[in-house]
């Protein structure tokens, strides 16, 4: 029989648990040999010494942001390695990747994978025109609650910039993926929850080609909201935890010539917590993917991965 493909993890938070869990159900040739967990004593294959997992094949790092450097470096070109975003927490590291890099990394913006993303670029095809203004808003309720106070997000020392390195930069990052030319003109962070001192709210307004903008909301202190709106010369696309909706074209008139909204071209049915399930396991499969064809993960990979990295810092 040939040998199991061994993997370790760094991290054992929900992310670890969603990783594990679909490589034991999808792929029964990779064994978990082992967890590196800094907090407590796992009943399942733990350990305190990361040189334990030099004996793996492939490294999941999914620990707090702060934490990736010292890992990545660690294990850089000697294993595959699968890094949860944003990458690194420091210029210079930033540097240090784009150089010493050989291609066995693949940095995690799982979103790139997701349904939103496959719609907005769906849309490109149509004669959509310019792009004008847009708006982004994530948020939910974590910083509300008690537990938030011993999550390593609520923590300035484990997460600088808080919600704006966790949650901001799967906006940036599909807003920087979808358009060319993205610089960010304003940026606002604040703490108000009583359960941390890292960052629980952001607002940052994009700039698009140095004529247009985009706002990004994202909050653990605000109700519920999902939602994304790009308007263009000639179309609307609007999405939410329901629908994704795409209204083209924009340029209609009614009889006396006044303008009318434009028609409802492209409508599905969507569920952010689907979408986001789905969109993970396609970003694991494409890791797995290069790892059993021994392929490298591309220079252009690499470069947009750290440039959106490089957002938020």
């Amino acid at each position: 029989m040939p040998k199991p493909v061994r993997a370790g993890l760094i991290g054992y938070g929900g992310q670890a648990k969603r990783i594990s869990n679909y490589l034991k159900i999808n792929y029964k040739k990779i064994e978990i040999i082992h967890f590196f967990y800094k907090k407590k004593k796992l009943n399942i294959n733990h350990t305190y010494n990361l040189d334990d997992l030099l004996k793996c094949d492939l490294i999941f790092i999914c620990s707090p942001n702060k934490t990736h450097f010292k890992y990545l470096k660690k294990f850089l070109n000697k294993k595959y390695i699968f890094c949860e975003k944003p990458p690194v927490s420091k210029l210079s590291e930033i540097n240090f990747l784009k150089k010493k890099d050989l291609g066995k990394v693949f940095y995690n913006y799982n979103m790139r994978f997701s349904k939103v993303f496959n719609f907005l670029t769906s849309c490109k095809k149509y004669k959509i025109g310019k792009f004008l203004d847009g708006e982004i808003s994530f948020s939910h309720l974590l910083g509300t609650k008690k537990i938030y106070k011993k999550n390593w997000r609520s923590k300035k020392s484990l997460s600088k910039k808080g919600v704006y390195e966790v949650v901001s930069i799967h906006a940036l990052d599909l807003v920087s993926s979808f358009f060319d030319n993205v610089k960010i003109k304003k940026n606002f962070l604040s703490n108000k929850s009583i359960y941390g001192n890292s960052f629980d709210s952001a607002v940052t307004i994009l700039e698009i080609k140095k004529k247009s903008y985009i706002k990004i909301f994202t909050s653990y202190l605000a109700p519920y909201k999902y939602k994304i709106s790009f308007m263009f010369e000639n179309a609307i696309i609007d999405i939410d935890d329901k629908k994704l909706s795409f209204y083209y074209p924009g340029k209609r008139f009614d009889n006396n010539g006044f303008s009318i909204h434009p028609k409802l071209f492209k409508d599905l049915r969507y569920k952010r917590s689907i979408d986001y399930k789905k969109s993970l396991n396609s970003s694991i499969d494409f890791f797995m993917k290069n790892y059993f064809d021994k392929k490298l993960f591309s220079k252009t990979q690499k470069l947009k991965a750290l440039n959106s990295n490089k957002l938020i810092l």
